[in-house]
């Protein structure tokens, strides 16, 4: 008979060959989807009602990794067009982003990046530089639900990729993130004390790093709340850390 000890170090044991992506994993829990595309949750060792809803609205809730630049497919351009206002509902509705985690493949070219405003994880995954970034909402019965899950996130991230920072890479550069509404674009990206554009441009200064990131987070939410989305991210090597600059001159 297996003992509570032992279901705990195998939390998807209890899925078996069912698993067409693995959400999350955890010592004790396990978030999958099956094989027809249904999101599953077992905690030590038994199946039970998940505390987190996962969709990606406009389109169904699918295994859909990162692709090379292409154009967007119809089933693609109604999520795109669906989930920007479902965005700025939760940004109007929960505040901005209380947590952040992001995670990169190889030297910067795909990405996995999570921001948890109240009860509501928004994950974003793509590939650097394209459009065809994927949007999934993860609504959690409540705020500890959606703190449970990222943790779950962090402590085994996506198969291939790992943990950065959400607004620096080490030794490659910033990451900047893409608003647009309508024709107008801004490209913001944080390094140190300063905000960027891509290509390296100064936008502003602030006191310290803590304070230019805190300053990006009160940015970003007034923009996503009055409609703005956020369409893009990609790695500038431009836009380099101090550490990372005196490192490349040596």
């Amino acid at each position: 008979m297996t003992n509570p000890k032992q279901r705990a170090t195998r939390p998807l044991d209890r899925f078996a060959d069912q698993i067409a992506e693995v959400i999350a994993v955890s010592k004790r829990r396990a978030f999958i989807l099956d094989l027809t595309g249904r999101l599953r949750y077992a905690e030590d060792g038994e199946e039970c009602p998940s505390p987190i809803d996962i969709t990606m609205p406009g389109m169904p809730l699918i295994v859909a990794d990162p692709e090379v630049h292409r154009r967007l497919d119809a089933v693609e351009a109604a999520h795109t067009a669906a989930v920007h206002p479902a965005i700025s509902a939760v940004a109007k509705q929960h505040g901005p982003a209380a947590e952040r985690a992001m995670f990169w493949k190889g030297a910067g070219a795909a990405y996995h990046d999570f921001t948890r405003h109240g009860p509501v994880v928004i994950w974003r995954y793509g590939m650097n530089n394209a459009f065809n970034e994927k949007r999934r909402i993860c609504r959690g019965v409540d705020e500890q639900a959606a703190i449970a899950f990222l943790a779950d996130i962090r402590s085994k991230p996506p198969a291939g990729y790992r943990a950065t920072s959400p607004f620096y890479v080490e030794r490659r550069g910033c990451v900047v993130r893409t608003y647009a509404k309508a024709s107008t674009r801004e490209l913001r990206g944080v390094v140190g004390s300063a905000w960027r554009r891509f290509g390296g441009a100064l936008v502003k200064r602030f006191a310290s790093p803590a304070r230019a990131v805190a300053a990006y987070e009160e940015y970003e939410h007034k923009r996503l709340a009055a409609g703005w989305a956020m369409i893009g991210i990609e790695v500038d090597r431009s836009s380099l850390s101090a550490a990372d600059r005196a490192e490349k001159r040596r």
